[in-house]
Order: C-alpha cells, then sequence, then structure tokens
C-alpha cells in the first residue's frame, strides 16, 4: 500500500518529544511491508533530517518553518492562506498517488479540502499545555 505522511514536524530526531517519536516510528515499522511517502514541515536546521528519513520513505518534501518562536504560530495561519504552498502540496499528493494519506498534527487541520480526495487518517497526538 502507497501511504503519504503529512507531519507537522519533521520526525526526526524521534528522541527530540513524543510526537516525533510516534510518527518516526510508524514510519519505520509501515515501511517494511508499504512505500511510505512523508511530506513534512522542518526548521532550517532540521533540514538535515532528511538523509535519516530517506531510509523509510521513497519520496520526501520539506518546508521551511520560520527560526524565530515568536512568529510559529502565526506561519500556520499564514501557511493556510498561501496558494502557492497549497499548490505544492496538492502536486506532491499527486505525485505520491497515495492509497491514504496520513495526516499528523491538528495545526494542518484547515488544509483537509487538499486531502478529500483520497481517504484520510487525522493524527492529532500534540499536547499544547506543554508548549
Amino acid at each position: 500500500m502507497k501511504i503519504l505522511f503529512i507531519s507537522q514536524n519533521i520526525p526526526f530526531p524521534p528522541y527530540y518529544d513524543g510526537e516525533r517519536l510516534i510518527v518516526f516510528n510508524l514510519i519505520k515499522e509501515l515501511s517494511e511491508e508499504h512505500q511510505i511517502d512523508l511530506l513534512s514541515f522542518a526548521f532550517q536546521k532540521e533540514l538535515p533530517y532528511k538523509e535519516e528519513l530517506s531510509k523509510y520513505c521513497q519520496k520526501i518534501n520539506v518546508f521551511s518553518k520560520p527560526s524565530k518562536k515568536i512568529f510559529y504560530h502565526l506561519f500556520w495561519f499564514f501557511l493556510l492562506k498561501r496558494r502557492k504552498i497549497k499548490r505544492e502540496i496538492k502536486k506532491f499528493i499527486k505525485e505520491s498517488s497515495p492509497e491514504v494519506i496520513v495526516v499528523e498534527g491538528i495545526f494542518l487541520s484547515p488544509l483537509w479540502e487538499i486531502f478529500k480526495e483520497k481517504p484520510c487518517i487525522l493524527y492529532a497526538i500534540d499536547c499544547f499545555s506543554l508548549n
């Protein structure tokens, strides 16, 4: 089965937090019997982790997040308004042609309209009280 993971944070390193740990292990275990693609968002310093994830993912597309914490939550608001990013996400979904999409992260739920053409699982595992 072809599975596309869309994650609000790049799921590596897995020891960084519980969200990354869960998503990384899902990708790692599922990749043994399924083709996994990943679309994620990462800070500049996290971009080298694509190399590690390529052991488990066929295709990886990572969008950059702002490095300043103060702009982080505003980033998600403006992301939803940017047509260019929506087009790039749609293009990656089309190229990946997954049978199912797993969307991890509550911040990505407003993009649901992009995912609705395929069977989709919204997996919200974030703990806002700790942020």
